[in-house]
């Protein structure tokens, strides 16, 4: 990794007028983690893929003094980066052919005016400008590795633990340009500080997606012969294509799909969004000995399905995507929400009047702003822009028995009477295989229609603090701090299950199974998401430090930061605002439910201990030592079942190192789970669906903690006066300790989470990557120059 820059200023006109430019380069070259399927020991490796950062930031400054009542100030930002790294993955790992390449280009102006009314009254009015550019094209190179080679070239191949070729979610692109406007008036009056102003902001934005425009073959195995090596009979009985070698052309295939849109790459026209913000503060040092904080906050935006191109459709059956038939069926939005107020209220207190004692503590509530993806994928998944086209998967019959029932691919054989083989001849099947994935009898649908709640509304926070912080002595500081923050509203994406609408185009059965929605134009029937603010969040956290004040003697100084953190969390998804890819629903579906408390869970992220010590020690010769050293306990994995498209459902989500430390525990609730009675009606919680599953190693224990130290070491020389330079060593996670992490809400623990796999619990990745924090033991050296 190769960083430099610099800055320079200076006056333009003495007292009056002031420049600053300062820019930086960064150009990385590194690796990403990916996984690869290694075809001699029948097993997937970690692996590296390469990669960059070219990475190119300015900013530039002026500041004019017209009058001495009045400061003016210009700033102006540009960033363009390129990259490469991981594409989106659902699966534990991705290959490196399912890498993707990003370009980001961000233009900001910013203008300040301030203005000194009185000695007790300042104004400042701000302009501020955004345009933002993300293109995401197709990779090169991005066929998959098969053996034999070339099968499935271009396209995307899920093997049940790896994610191998085109990215399913490549190319899109998104731009945006955002205008904004604030007004902060601060008016001191005795004892009270007074700020009040408004905000105003109005963005355009757009998508273009290219969804499962590669084509994705889902497949049965990670490699032709899994299930005869997991049943312990002869590989040779999983040639399924009967042409005496097993290989890739032998792996079943569950499913293919492939974007059916009419026009591609599927685009979504620029979609306004504006919002408004006003708010009143006060510091009010009501005694000598304690300050008191009240505020109120008022915002309203129309991100929910409010803006111009989320409304009704003059016709149903004519072509127009410039307005949503949803909005038809199930009604519009009941509109902008008035009533967002956020009160907060906070206080210091002295009890002491020491001036070494604190007591301090809050209350308030936060509006979560609403991304623009929400309703971009209302628009874009309307059942029209973006359909796909489902191939079905590989049919097999039994060799022994050809005339006979239908035989499950993915079944065991059992020597000398049954042995599943494709359909067709030997050497020649007549049923989708690798070498022809999308054979399968192909039928378009609708993707899944998005559509906003009709009272859909923003997500907020409740947060409260409590708190104690006493100085010891000249030098030392302790603090104690309880925070519990409560998240409501917070959106969610369900499969709609009941409506009051009349339309005949909608059909719901019972209240638990999903509704079908029929498009009165392609006569497709669909699902429907529904964007529902119902999830909540839990976070309950003991903040503790130390600090020591930096003392010593002339030629050595030291100090430094304890901070420890006790905390759980808990919430409905493993994402915060757009997890709408169906796992939200896995469990309801297979038990034919409608309980989203069956979602309540640990957040993936979640860490119970944290600590973090870091200080600098002043030594002679004008040397300098930084060390940072952080430590966590491990964060939860899920337990995933691919058969069931979901995770164990009888566990709570990522109950992995939480409620379940270890495998034994772990085989207990796989026999309450096997011996749970067949699925078969509505509302039935809990039943058992899918295969019986097996035990895994008793032995295992879930979770890795992390445990690194990071090293600063810097040596000044000062040079003619006021020049100064300064070289700089660092090492990361000096001790090269294997911290294992994941990168993505999918799978954080970075382990394979796959509970019917034979390598469940093998590490996949480690935490930060190959330049991050905890990552491999890395070095870098800096010049820097002052003048």
């Amino acid at each position: 990794r190769e960083q430099f820059g610099g800055s320079v200023g200076g006056p333009i006109k003495r007292d009056r007028a002031w420049w600053f430019v300062s820019t930086e380069y960064r150009n990385q070259g590194h690796a990403v983690s990916v996984g690869e399927r290694n075809f001699a020991a029948d097993s997937i490796i970690g692996s590296s893929g390469p990669a960059f950062v070219h990475d190119y930031l300015l900013t530039g400054r002026v500041d004019f003094k017209p009058t001495t009542q009045d400061s003016l100030a210009v700033r102006y930002i540009f960033n363009r980066s390129l990259d490469i790294d991981n594409g989106s993955l659902r699966k534990p790992q991705g290959t490196a052919a399912n890498r993707q390449s990003s370009l980001n280009r961000f233009n900001s102006p910013l203008v300040d005016w301030t203005r000194v009314i009185s000695p007790q009254v300042v104004n400042s009015l701000i302009f501020h400008g955004d345009w933002f550019l993300n293109s995401i094209p197709a990779f090169s190179p991005d066929n998959p590795v098969t053996n034999p080679l070339g099968l499935a070239a271009g396209n995307e191949i899920r093997f049940p633990s790896l994610q191998d070729g085109a990215n399913f979610r490549i190319p899109q692109s998104t731009k945006f340009k955002r205008y904004q406007i604030r007004d902060t008036l601060s008016w001191v009056m005795g004892s009270h500080t007074l700020r009040f102003g408004g905000e105003w902001q109005h963005l355009d934005t757009y998508a273009l997606f290219d969804l499962y425009g590669s084509g994705s073959i889902f497949t049965t195995e990670d490699f032709a012969g899994d299930v005869c090596r997991h049943g312990s009979v002869s590989a040779a009985l999983c040639d399924r294509n009967q042409d005496g070698s097993v290989n890739d052309l032998d792996i079943p295939i569950a499913l293919a799909l492939q974007s059916a849109a009419p026009t591609r790459p599927p685009v979504v026209p620029f979609y306004p969004n504006s919002y408004f913000g006003a708010f009143i503060q006060d510091d009010w040092k009501a005694k000598s000995n304690l300050t008191l904080n009240l505020g109120l906050r008022w915002e309203v935006d129309d991100v929910l399905g409010d803006a111009s191109n989320l409304h009704k459709c003059p016709t149903l059956t004519d072509p127009d995507n410039t307005c949503e038939f949803i909005e038809n069926v199930l009604g519009t939005h009941e509109g902008k929400d008035l009533k967002q107020f956020g009160p907060r209220l906070g206080f210091a207190w002295d009890p002491l009047k020491h001036g070494e004692t604190v007591i301090r503590g809050g209350y308030g509530i936060y509006f979560d702003r609403v991304v623009t993806e929400v309703p971009l994928l209302e628009a874009l998944l309307n059942g029209r822009i973006l359909p796909l086209a489902a191939f079905g998967g590989s049919t097999c019959h039994n060799l022994f028995n050809p005339g006979g029932p239908a035989a499950d691919c993915s079944a065991t054989p059992v020597p000398g009477s049954f042995q599943p083989v494709f359909d067709g001849t030997p050497g020649s099947p007549a049923t989708p295989t690798l070498a022809s994935p999308f054979t399968g009898g192909g039928s378009v649908f609708g993707i899944g229609i998005n559509h906003i709640d009709n009272k859909a509304k923003h997500p907020y926070v409740q947060q409260f603090t409590l708190g104690l912080q006493q100085q010891v002595g000249q030098n030392w500081v302790v603090s104690a701090d309880g925070i519990h923050n409560f998240g409501q509203r917070f959106i969610l994406g369900r499969l709609l299950r009941s409506t009051t609408s009349s339309s005949p185009d909608v059909t719901c059965t019972n209240g638990f199974d999903p509704c079908t929605v029929t498009d009165p134009l392609t006569g497709r029937s669909d699902v429907v998401t529904e964007i529902q603010s119902v999830a909540r969040s839990w976070y309950d956290a003991l903040l503790v430090s130390l600090q020591k004040r930096p003392t010593g003697w002339r030629n050595l100084r030291w100090g430094f930061n304890v901070n420890y953190t006790l905390s759980k969390t808990f919430n409905y998804s493993n994402d915060d605002q757009i997890p709408f890819n169906g796992a939200e629903d896995a469990v309801n579906l297979i038990f034919r439910s409608n309980n989203l408390e069956l979602e309540k869970g640990y957040s993936p992220t979640d860490e119970r201990h944290r600590l973090v010590l870091y200080g600098v020690v002043e030594l002679p010769w004008n040397l300098a030592i930084s060390p940072i050293w952080t430590f966590s306990s491990h964060v939860p994995m899920d337990s995933s079942v691919p058969a069931l498209n979901a995770r164990l459902p009888i566990l709570k989500r990522n109950a992995l190192g939480r409620e379940i430390s270890n495998g034994a525990e772990l085989n207990n609730a796989i026999d309450v789970w096997n011996a749970l009675p067949v699925c078969s009606g509505v509302n039935q919680i809990p039943c058992h669906a899918g295969p019986i599953l097996g035990h895994v190693d008793p032995n295992r224990h879930f979770g890795d903690d992390f445990n690194s130290l990071d090293l600063r070491v810097t040596k000044s020389w000062t040079l003619f006066g006021e020049q100064k330079f300064q070289f700089i060593g660092e090492v990361f996670n000096l001790f090269n300790i294997a911290n294992i992490r994941g990168f993505n809400n999918n799978n954080y623990s970075g382990f394979l989470n796959d509970i019917t796999s034979p390598e469940f619990n093998k590490p996949l990745r480690t935490a930060g990557g190959f330049f991050g924090s905890g990552g491999p033991r890395a070095f870098q050296f800096a010049l820097r120059y002052a003048f």
